[in-house]
């Protein structure tokens, strides 16, 4: 992982913390355990639901702009949040594996 793409996802979870006042979970380590062939398929997929999620966020953020009650906006902050941390993980162990690649290759 480069550095600027490091320095990314700290600035993420200080952000998220200033927000949300929890941490983002860190993904436990099932990569090292993984085949090369299922380590591809896996930043395969990652890559995949990273742009969904993302797509999925900014749709939820335009959203939350939008609404007025505030039991609906509580609803929805917390379905951004939860979406955030998943996104993390992803974006985490993407970056675990193009080391993992890196190193074998």
């Amino acid at each position: 992982m480069e550095l600027d793409e490091k320095r990314d996802l700290i600035w993420k979870e200080l952000h998220h913390w200033k927000k949300h006042r929890t941490l983002l979970p860190v993904p436990k380590d099932v990569l090292s355990e993984m085949s090369p062939v299922r380590m591809v398929q896996e930043k395969m997929n990652l890559k995949s639901n990273i742009s969904k999620l993302k797509k999925r966020i900014d749709t939820k953020y335009d959203t939350l702009a939008t609404l007025a009650d505030g039991h609906d906006k509580l609803l929805l902050e917390n379905s951004i949040r939860r979406s955030e941390e998943t996104l993390h993980g992803h974006e985490i162990n993407f970056n675990r594996i193009n080391e993992l690649i890196c190193k074998a290759g």
